[in-house]
């Protein structure tokens, strides 16, 4: 991941990995979780795979995304 202004400036501030984290979204980064819904789509893992090594914080968004 590249890092643009708006995360360099946001290291230099010491905020949250929350923070960091949005900004990182915003700036086009894919979360683990998210990118785990493509490869289930596409048939390359199971959600079981991706629940294993996704932050718990991003469970749901993978389960409930990828029943539908």
């Amino acid at each position: 991941m590249d890092t643009n202004a708006e995360i360099r400036q946001l290291i230099l501030q010491n905020v949250s990995s929350d923070l960091l984290r949005a900004a990182a979204v915003r700036g086009g980064m894919r979360t683990l979780a998210e990118d785990g819904r493509r490869l289930i789509q596409d048939g390359l893992t199971t959600i079981d795979e991706i629940l294993s090594v996704s932050p718990s914080n991003e469970v749901s968004a993978v389960s409930s995304s990828s029943s539908s």
